[in-house]
């Protein structure tokens, strides 16, 4: 089952507009009158992971499509029509939200049904999505209403990425580190320099520096003297510069 088209009629700022999420499909919601062509597309930009992405600049409301899928589960004042496909049996299932769709205004060569549970269908299907947003915290909005997780949406924006106990931030971490060191993509690609900034407070200065001084450490690490001297004398300063 594929997302394959989003009509947004009234959800927060955004009024009367259609997000097309998936390229095998051209649909159209205006009128009242719903279309619905697949044309299947073959391209592989992700190495066989398919993968949509919302782009736009800031304040377009790049989230607030998001923040619609999510309510639209939970249940929202909001209006319009979220449409999947099942690439198994070639059928779209049309999911009207606040909003009426006679079947009769839906043209489509390939058989449809119209879903008048949005949440039943999710439930039925065990469909599960994973929101990706690239906010970190800062930038949301105070006034934003602060929900539930669901078993419906996956949420890994980057303001949820950090949260949790330090047990699962690490394994948050080395997840991403071990993704990133199988990635034939990202070793074939071009690496920017990244420069971190380190304060330490004492008693972490204080660990470090008995490791630089147990010489296990130092041979198995193959560290020369040149960098353990340097190292102790970025460890003599406040910060460390890596």
């Amino acid at each position: 089952m594929k997302l394959s088209y989003i009509y947004i009629d009234s959800h927060m700022s955004l009024l009367k507009i259609g997000i097309p999420i998936n390229g095998s499909h051209k649909c159209n919601y205006a009128k009242g009158k719903l279309n619905l062509k697949y044309t299947p597309d073959d391209t592989d930009y992700y190495q066989g992971l398919e993968c949509s992405a919302i782009i736009g600049k800031n304040g377009v409301g790049k989230s607030t499509i998001l923040d619609f899928i999510e309510v639209a589960y939970e249940g929202t004042d909001s209006s319009g029509v979220i449409v999947w496909f099942d690439d198994v049996k070639y059928k779209y299932h049309v999911c009207p939200i606040n909003l009426y769709i006679d079947e009769a205004a839906i043209k489509s060569k390939i058989d449809f049904v119209v879903e008048s549970d949005f949440q039943k269908f999710i439930r039925r299907c065990k469909l599960k999505l994973i929101k990706a947003n690239n906010l970190t915290g800062v930038e949301s909005n105070t006034f934003s209403a602060k929900r539930k997780s669901n078993s419906f949406i996956h949420d890994m924006t980057l303001s949820q990425y950090a949260k949790g106990s330090k047990r699962v931030v690490t394994q948050r971490t080395n997840r991403l580190i071990k993704y990133f060191n199988g990635s034939s993509f990202f070793k074939a690609s071009e690496r920017p320099k990244v420069k971190f900034t380190f304060q330490f407070k004492s008693s972490s200065k204080a660990y470090l520096k008995s490791l630089l001084h147990n010489n296990d450490i130092i041979r198995s690490e193959k560290i020369s003297h040149e960098e353990k001297k340097a190292l102790t004398h970025q460890l003599n300063n406040d910060i460390a510069h890596i």
